[in-house]
């Protein structure tokens, strides 16, 4: 019987891409490979395209909320058929941001850029990898929308 590591890399990519994103980070720490295979820019565009199409056919997709200068990626339920279902189930934190208020959130390529109530320093989150990366000033600056 073949291992999964043992397929060729369309045939890993293929099962890989049915795994939801929140569920990846578990499974990129099982075996190097996939590993390796989960960060490249192909496959993480194949992985991106596939959830959309799954999110589109289940009529729930997944955005980002600020909530209480709180930053969460949510899936909507527009189409809750049962009234005990949630409308809006949480799926992921910003992993940092539960310490800072964040006041506002700009989007680009698939990165957000979260600035604190403070403008004290910013962050960049990639959802997809769930990697937030912190910038801190480097120079004096005038703060923004000031």
């Amino acid at each position: 019987m073949k291992k999964m590591s043992d397929l060729q890399r369309d045939i890993q990519e293929d099962v890989l891409c049915r795994i939801p994103m929140t569920s990846l980070r578990p499974v990129r720490s099982t075996c190097k490979k996939w590993n390796t295979l989960s960060i490249c820019d192909l496959f993480a565009n194949k992985h991106l395209a596939h959830q959309v199409k799954v999110a589109e056919e289940a009529k729930d997709p997944l955005m980002v909320m600020m909530m209480d200068y709180r930053v969460h990626l949510v899936r909507l339920n527009l189409y809750n058929t049962n009234n005990d279902d949630d409308v809006v189930k949480r799926e992921a934190k910003l992993i940092g941001l539960d310490q800072i208020d964040v006041c506002e959130i700009f989007h680009s390529d698939g990165l957000l850029l979260c600035i604190p109530k403070d403008h004290s320093r910013l962050v960049a989150w990639n959802p997809y990898w769930g990697q937030p990366r912190w910038i801190e000033h480097t120079h004096d600056y005038h703060k923004m929308g000031q």
